[in-house]
C-alpha cells in the first residue's frame, strides 16, 4: 500500500497553490519544488538524505499509479 505526503499544512489550499506551482502552469512542479515545501513536514528522526529518498520514492508511487508524469525535470499531473 503506497504511502502519500499530506501537502494541508497550509493556511489555505490557495496559498500551498500559489507557493508551490508555477503561476503560468500550475500542474507543473520540479523535484527540488517537492523537496522545498516537504522537507521541513517530514519526521525530524531522518536525515536529510533519508527525507530526499523518501519524496523520490512517493514521487515515484504516483508515477507508477499513473497520477502524475516526469517530463525532463518537470513533473506533470496526468489526465488535466
Amino acid at each position: 500500500m503506497p504511502t502519500y505526503i499530506r501537502l494541508t499544512d497550509y493556511k489555505s489550499s490557495e496559498e500551498k497553490e500559489r507557493g508551490f506551482f508555477k503561476p503560468k502552469n500550475r500542474y507543473e512542479a520540479k523535484r527540488e519544488d517537492f523537496q522545498n515545501i516537504l522537507m521541513d513536514k517530514l519526521l525530524d528522526i531522518l536525515d536529510i538524505n533519508q527525507k530526499k529518498n523518501k519524496i523520490k520514492n512517493n514521487l515515484q508511487a504516483l508515477k507508477k499509479s499513473g497520477k502524475i508524469e516526469n517530463i525532463g525535470k518537470v513533473w506533470k499531473m496526468s489526465n488535466v
